[in-house]
């Protein structure tokens, strides 16, 4: 299914595609999506193509198949949802506001990762290629996380870091405001501390 409009509305009604099939935001300029029930919205694969700029809802986005951003994701302070198997994501560079790391299986980063907001896991998050996340909310992992040799910089302010026993590799905590850790914290590799 490829997407050329100006928008996606959803006031009523849900949409759902299993993880087996894909769904192409294509357009030259920008695709908005909303309505009142957007929130229900399930994606399989989702790709966003190189010419198309994407601005989320102020809601939930459920995706259970690959996230393909080849072009401009506007996260505004909505969520996507990775409900899934085993998936891969590929952020292009474009930052979420919340992300949820649910469903089964593994979820392995193709890209670096910035999150605006929270970041929780519920499955596994798996950095693949020592691919660096940035966390500017909370950290809350009651999953699995595989941190490779990858490094996770907490760059917002007053953060709440909950790992669960689950190490990190190389650990930055920067900007200004404190970070509070929910348990107990085990760094494999590096920390760094810097609150310029």
């Amino acid at each position: 299914l490829t997407v050329a409009g100006a928008s996606w509305t959803a006031n009523g009604g849900t949409f759902t595609i299993d993880s087996a099939n894909t769904v192409t935001l294509s357009n030259a300029g920008t695709i908005t999506l909303g309505g009142s029930s957007i929130g229900g919205t399930q994606f399989g694969n989702l790709t966003i193509a190189d010419t198309t700029t994407v601005s989320a809802p102020n809601a939930n986005l459920n995706v259970s198949g690959t996230w393909n951003n080849q072009g401009t994701f506007t996260p505004n302070s909505g969520t996507i949802t990775f409900n899934g198997a085993s998936q891969n994501i590929d952020p292009n560079a474009q930052p979420f506001n919340n992300v949820d790391f649910a469903g089964t299986g593994t979820k392995t980063l193709q890209g670096a990762l910035d999150v605006n907001g929270s970041l929780t896991i519920n499955s596994t998050l798996d950095v693949g290629a020592n691919q660096a996340i940035n966390v500017a909310g909370t950290w809350n992992n009651s999953g699995n996380f595989t941190p490779g040799g990858g490094t996770v910089t907490f760059d917002g302010t007053n953060q709440t870091i909950t790992s669960a026993g689950q190490p990190f590799f190389n650990l930055a905590l920067s900007n200004s405001g404190t970070k509070t850790l929910g348990d107990a914290l085990d760094a494999n590799g590096a920390i760094i501390i810097d609150n310029s």
